[in-house]
């Protein structure tokens, strides 16, 4: 009897993939290899029976470093339709535009990013590599900021009124205001050091009771925890189930769980005001659950400081915990997000603070993956997937912070082992475990920061180490190149219904088209200082465009549809990288503008009708960017000063008051100058006519003001500058006492009494929004 053989089944995944058991797309490199920045090791069993859907390509991983000019003309590219030059569209030029390679110039030159900051004019306030301090050194701006004329108003007082009762945003304002009073005139944090008792009182007066605590909690896991999963859901619900029993705190790590109990009971409310107020916006009608959950009882910014109390209790020179580490991790977030506080442009103490994070991450050995530690997790594989989840968290998060801020990356790729999590029966830390696998899932997309993200981040910020122009434009290349293929364009987010992964997607993709930016303005400051006017031209246009043509309409979508196509969790990864987003790029418009103004006042030669059209343009897309602002102002703090300030300086603009030309030195003047020949010109008038002509068809009445012609804007612009200051809107009353510090009641909506302010500074700084001091000496 004759045996069959069985016939061997071939593997055709690389062997990285086989081995972690992930997907492999068959490419060589892979795009999980490249992903994971190990694409020099991804090798197939058999190189000589690959199947014919091979595809070979050049990477970053792979592209012999040796020799950077051939690398940089080597980056693979976005695929292009071939279609004759004559029947292109202006919308099509613009997309060839954004494919084109980016240039390198004269080849064998050397870039420091630190020689080109201006180092008179850093704001120490900020990261020394921020992107506030890249314009400090910008010759518009640093021209703008000696010798503008906009930026400080003096007033003899101002009278702050009560709120109407039919204010419009009279929900917000009633949960937020009524107790805000306790966040600026609380105890100290460290009141309650040595009476722990009387801070654990102080807990269960302030918690709501236990039936709305658990609906909030319930709201935590189902909505916001597949974008902070750092929780075990049945370990930390079995810790909460004593709580209201508890009399005395034996345990420090129960000081933590109350902690982070507060924090996400904070979290849960603020989601549900977000989803009220944004429907009420866009003209849709509020979910009735989230209305009735909010009137039952206010969760206000108390909740926040109670948690702080909390983690207080611990001694960080002594004591460590996870529990310790989820507490903070979880104040770090809400700090990201919080709508009185939340992050400005500077960005100040986020190194220390995340540095601080990774050092209790590291104490805690979470940088080594659990399988090699049996002693710790033994075979807890749910302890394993929360451990990889939030290192992986962390390090992501130290270089999103990196490209935001300026920050110094507080770890590297080398340092640690720890797999990404991967879904295995049994190990979900939710019980939702349809969920669970598509959170673990989308840590894949925040894999790629440890590829080529980083190694621009550390050559950015190598103060003594000059590098060749070729690797960084190589560098670049492969950031735009590896970003288009893993997160996809503006346009593949708003084509199918609301997904998490795809919230994920669209935050990332806004931090690396900001990190990108952010690059090109470098670049283009660095070819400007090095007479290279071709290149320096190519990569401010690409600011603009990329500005004007893909995030600009991103934004406007986000605000005003968002519910069509993301799930309501988007505006707790969000709020921080839009607005950096459109105030970056309001400073880049504002300085084009005013180095457009100081050129046409003082060379001659020029086609002036072209330039002015470009000015104009521009005020018209500065216009838009303070709709989209707006749109959030009411419910964000920064985005409130920031609106003001913007406001305040295209008001100045109009009037002819934005600085002062007669005192410019010649060197100023040779400095803040274009030298772009016509031709440029003409090419960049006609790339923001398409810009806008893109905006205007996506853009919604929803947003607070129409899409307007330049001649109907100046009207717009044309109010006093008293009502700049303080217009009489509900906004301004809420976001003044915010500013202020307190309020002079705290009964609610009807009882805020009117708030007088009297000789009052304002500083309508654009870096950093609107600030104003009171009794100021006149």
């Amino acid at each position: 009897m004759s045996v069959q053989k069985q016939r061997q089944r071939k593997t055709y995944s690389c062997s990285n993939c086989k081995e972690r058991k992930r997907k492999c797309d068959r490419n060589k490199p892979c795009s999980s290899c490249v992903r994971s920045a190990i694409a020099s090791t991804c090798r197939y069993k058999v190189e000589d029976e690959l199947p014919a859907n091979f595809i070979i390509s050049s990477t970053p991983e792979t592209a012999p470093v040796e020799n950077p000019i051939r690398i940089a003309t080597e980056v693979p590219q976005l695929q292009q339709t071939d279609v004759p030059a004559e029947e292109k569209s202006d919308d099509d030029e613009l997309k060839s535009f954004l494919k084109e390679k980016n240039p390198v110039g004269l080849t064998g030159t050397k870039f420091n990013f630190f020689k080109l900051l201006q180092t008179n004019v850093i704001d120490v306030e900020c990261n020394i590599f921020s992107w506030v301090n890249l314009y400090r050194s910008d010759p518009g701006m640093k021209l703008y900021s000696k010798h503008s004329k906009a930026n400080i108003l003096f007033l003899n007082s101002i009278t702050v009124d009560d709120f109407k009762q039919d204010a419009s945003y009279k929900g917000f304002i009633q949960t937020e205001m009524e107790k805000v009073r306790r966040r600026s005139l609380g105890v100290g944090c460290n009141v309650f050091k040595d009476n722990n008792q009387d801070l654990l009182a102080t807990i269960h007066r302030t918690l709501p009771d236990y039936e709305v605590c658990g609906v909030y909690i319930e709201k935590f896991f189902n909505e916001l925890y597949p974008c902070f999963p750092f929780l075990d859901e049945d370990v930390f619900k079995g810790r909460l189930s004593k709580i209201p029993f508890l009399t005395s705190v034996t345990d420090e790590d129960d000081w933590a769980v109350l902690g982070i109990l507060l924090i996400i009971i904070r979290m849960s409310y603020l989601s549900c005001l977000w989803n009220m107020t944004t429907a009420t916006r866009i003209g849709v009608t509020p979910n009735s659950d989230d209305f009735q959950l909010i009137r039952r009882v206010s969760i206000g910014p108390e909740f926040i400081r109670l948690a702080k109390m909390c983690l207080n209790q611990f001694d960080p020179l002594v004591s460590n915990s996870m529990w310790m580490l989820q507490c903070s991790l979880y104040l770090r977030i809400y700090e990201r997000v919080s709508p009185e506080a939340g992050e400005c442009s500077s960005g100040r103490n986020t190194q220390i603070v995340h540095s601080s994070l990774i050092q209790q991450a590291l104490d805690l050995k979470l940088h080594i993956d659990p399988d090699y530690l049996p002693q710790v997790y033994r075979t807890n594989e749910k302890y394993k997937n929360l451990a990889r989840k939030i290192w992986h968290f962390l390090v992501s998060y130290d270089y999103l912070d990196s490209i935001c801020y300026g920050n110094y990356p507080s770890t590297t790729k080398v340092v640690f082992n720890t797999k990404l999590p991967i879904h295995v029966r049994g190990n979900e830390n939710i019980y939702n475990t349809q969920l669970e696998k598509e959170i673990v899932e989308s840590f894949e997309y925040l894999d790629f920061t440890y590829g080529p993200v980083h190694d621009l981040l550390v050559d950015i910020q190598s103060m003594k180490t000059d590098h060749r122009i070729e690797k960084i434009v190589f560098l670049l290349n492969a950031i735009e190149t590896t970003t288009a293929s893993i997160y996809g364009d503006n346009e593949s987010f708003f084509t199918s219904s609301a997904h998490f992964h795809k919230g994920l997607r669209f935050a990332l993709y806004l931090y690396f088209k900001f990190f990108l930016v952010t690059l090109y303005s470098y670049l283009q400051l660095y070819y400007e200082k090095n007479g290279q006017y071709e290149q320096s031209f190519f990569y401010l246009k690409k600011v603009l465009v990329v500005g004007t043509y893909e995030l600009l309409p991103s934004v406007i979508k986000l605000i005003c549809s968002f519910r069509d196509y993301f799930s309501k969790e988007i505006f707790m990864l969000t709020p921080q990288i839009v607005q950096l987003t459109c105030h970056r790029l309001v400073i880049t418009l504002l300085s084009t503008y005013i180095r457009l103004e100081v050129t046409t006042r003082r060379v001659s030669g020029l086609d002036i009708e072209v330039i002015d059209q470009i000015k104009k343009k521009i005020l018209q897309i500065l216009h838009l960017h303070h709709s989209v602002i707006a749109s959030m102002s009411s419910e964000i703090h920064y985005s409130w000063r920031i609106r003001k300030s913007l406001y305040f300086i295209i008001h100045k603009i109009f009037k002819g008051q934005l600085f002062d030309d007669e005192g410019l030195t010649e060197l100023e003047v040779k400095r803040t100058v274009f030298r772009f020949s016509s031709q440029q010109y003409g090419d960049l008038n006609k790339s923001l006519q398409t810009c806008l002509d893109t905006v205007e068809k996506i853009w919604q009445p929803e947003l607070l003001v129409p899409f307007s012609s330049i001649d109907r804007i100046e009207s717009i612009y044309r109010q006093s500058v008293d009502l700049i200051a303080y217009d009489g809107s509900d906004e301004d009353k809420m976001w003044y006492r915010v500013s202020r510090g307190r309020t002079e009641s705290d009964n609610g909506i009807d009882g805020v009494a009117e708030m007088t302010l009297k000789s009052v500074k304002f500083d309508f700084n654009i870096f950093k929004g609107l600030f104003f001091k009171e009794n100021v000496e006149l």
